[in-house]
């Protein structure tokens, strides 16, 4: 698996993933996204000096993630992942988290990594567990989706911990 920076050949293709029902769900979002406004995130993004978007292309787009809110100060970053429906259960998160890990540690010079992840979203946590992710706590009732509130899981990685990745 390979990890490309977005272009906008790619733009439609995350658009898709993003506004998948079985994607959407674990998204702490649930707008619809439009041309227009995938158009108006990715001119943003080209102008943000603290996140990165990817592609993760085996024969073909499979995927997306994004470093954001870089801090080169503290060495920390916080990542997000997204797998195509078709492409799920099949081991590409496994590679496209080990990808990230790397690339924002020796890269990057990342030392502590986060994310959040729905507490109700166990094969994620799993998977981040697997890759060396710690949790950290619980954010309670931290999102309101679909009408409720979602307990949000904390998980870190902090480079050095986890020797497979270092």
């Amino acid at each position: 698996m390979k990890l490309l920076p977005l272009k906008k050949e790619y733009l439609e293709f995350v658009r898709e993933v993003r506004n998948n029902p079985q994607v959407n769900k674990h998204l702490f979002t649930d707008a619809y996204i439009s041309k227009e406004n995938q158009e108006k995130w990715y001119r943003r993004l080209q102008r943000d000096k603290n996140s990165l978007v990817f592609v993760a292309i085996t024969d073909e787009p499979v995927g997306y993630c994004q470093v954001k809110n870089i801090d080169y100060v503290d060495h920390s970053c916080e990542l997000g992942f997204c797998i195509a429906p078709e492409y799920q259960d099949k081991g590409y998160g496994t590679s496209l988290t080990s990808e990230l890990v790397n690339y924002a540690t020796k890269k990057l010079n990342m030392h502590r990594l986060y994310l959040e992840v729905f507490a109700d979203n166990e094969a994620a946590i799993k998977l981040y567990e697997k890759s060396g992710f710690r949790k950290e706590g619980i954010l309670r009732d931290n999102i309101f989706k679909n009408g409720i509130f979602h307990d949000v899981v904390v998980m870190s990685f902090i480079a050095g911990d986890n020797r497979e990745y270092c």
